[in-house]
């Protein structure tokens, strides 16, 4: 948050360490996960669903555009985009990997729309949460799709 109390709205790449310390339920899921974003930078927009949705809202369209943007004005458009989509923990396991890369693919789409080639959208289940699933404010966080681009 910046002084004025607005939250900040700019886009920003960074190399981000992936930590693979957590339980897994299918660690074949977070090796692929850990493989994809080896070597990319995270960027520091994250797109936010609704529970059992895979759908952007419209502050997900403004966020589109905004990372569009960004891609185009720092080369990120013509190197290699990849989505990865989380679930919460609620709900049978494999209905949630459906779930995750459900949603990676429609930011994928979105962006394909857009001009932008996002070359790999995978799912990652409800594997490594950002935030406890025990809490609805949790849940919310664990549902999304990050950006990384190499």
């Amino acid at each position: 948050m910046k002084k004025n109390q607005f939250a900040e709205l700019t886009i920003t790449a960074k190399e981000q360490e992936v930590s693979t310390d957590a339980v897994a339920q299918d660690r074949a899921v977070v090796d692929a996960y850990v493989q994809a974003v080896s070597g990319a930078r995270r960027l520091s927009l994250n797109f936010r669903f609704l529970s059992a949705r895979y759908d952007l809202d419209s502050k997900a369209l403004r966020d589109l555009e905004r990372m569009v943007d960004f891609l185009q004005e720092n080369g990120g458009a013509n190197g290699e985009v990849i989505l990865a989509g989380f679930a919460d923990s609620d709900g049978d396991y494999r209905m949630n990997c459906d779930l995750s890369r459900d949603r990676a693919r429609t930011v994928q789409a979105e962006l394909r729309s857009r001009g932008i080639n996002a070359r790999q959208a995978l799912g990652v289940c409800e594997e490594m949460p950002v935030a406890s699933n025990d809490s609805e404010w949790g849940k919310g966080k664990n549902r999304r799709v990050e950006v990384w681009i190499k």
